[in-house]
């Protein structure tokens, strides 16, 4: 590696880090501010349980296969956060005529009230980090775009690859230099 590109490497990395961490913040706000708006219960909940709702909002009523498609979760997993919901009474199963197998999920009033709410939210942050980048030249803008784009393919993949094969990256990782 040169001198130029170690010091490159942190700084980018450390710029992605602190961009997610941002996020993370954003994604935090649910929990910080819909408790004041919505009242108890809908402000405690997780990133992961708005994303399903807000899935949900979009593809309702769906089953178990279409929401783990949607959302890149296994249907095990899908179960497991819609009877959470249920038991919110943000969620509520239907039955679909002649199918007793399958279970599809509809949002109940209160489901959309949260939906709204973190779609506010999103909207509100998402207006106010425009505000700030919008006098940036259309080049400038541009760019970020595809880059972002880019770094968050990258990101993806790497996960996929992590995920697959965390225990042999963990072991070679951990091993002692030289062995």
């Amino acid at each position: 590696m040169t001198s130029r590109t170690s010091p490159l490497k942190a700084q980018v990395l450390k710029g992605l880090l602190a961009l997610a961490h941002r996020m993370e913040e954003v994604d935090g706000l649910f929990g910080k501010v819909g408790r004041n708006v919505a009242g108890d219960g809908l402000g405690e909940l997780t990133v992961a349980e708005c994303h399903f709702l807000a899935a949900l909002n979009t593809v309702a009523p769906a089953n178990g296969a279409t929401l783990a498609r949607h959302l890149g979760m296994t249907r095990g997993g899908v179960s497991k956060m819609a009877t959470r919901l249920q038991a919110r009474k943000l969620v509520e199963p239907l039955r679909v005529e002649g199918d007793r197998k399958s279970v599809h999920y509809s949002l109940t009033e209160s489901g959309r009230q949260a939906v709204h709410i973190h779609d506010a939210l999103h909207g509100l942050a998402e207006d106010m980090l425009w505000e700030r980048l919008r006098n940036r030249s259309d080049e400038d803008l541009e760019f970020l775009g595809r880059v972002l784009a880019e770094v968050a393919g990258m990101l993806a993949e790497v996960n996929r690859e992590v995920q697959a094969n965390a225990s042999v990256l963990l072991a070679r990782k951990q091993a002692p230099a030289g062995a």
